[in-house]
C-alpha cells in the first residue's frame, strides 16, 4: 500500500504501533485516549482535532529521550498530522 493513499487516522495507527515500544521503554502512561465531543468554552464552530492523547512521564527527560531515540518514528507521526500539539504541563500541587 501507498503511504500517501492513506487517510491520516490511518497513518496515525502505524505511527501509535511504531511509536508504543518506545512509550513502554520510557515508562510512559497513556492518561486518556479519545475522541472530543463538543467544545465547552473556546471557538464552538468546529472541533479543533479528532483525537486527543495525553501521556504521563516521569520527567521531561524521559520523554526527550524517548522523541530523540534512534529509531523513533518521528516521522510517521509528522505524516499522519495535519495539526498537533506537544504542551508540557507540571502539575499543580
Amino acid at each position: 500500500v501507498d503511504e500517501s493513499d492513506l487517510t491520516g487516522e490511518e497513518q496515525y495507527k502505524i505511527y501509535m504501533k511504531a511509536a508504543f515500544p518506545f512509550f513502554q521503554k520510557a515508562n510512559a502512561k497513556i492518561v486518556f485516549y479519545g475522541v472530543p465531543q463538543l467544545t465547552i468554552v473556546g471557538p464552538s464552530d468546529e472541533l479543533e482535532w479528532d483525537k486527543v492523547l495525553i501521556v504521563e512521564y516521569a520527567n521531561k527527560a524521559d520523554f526527550v529521550n524517548m522523541v530523540t531515540a534512534e529509531g523513533y518514528p518521528a516521522d510517521l507521526r509528522r505524516k499522519a498530522m495535519a495539526d498537533s500539539r506537544l504542551i508540557l504541563c507540571t502539575p499543580i500541587t
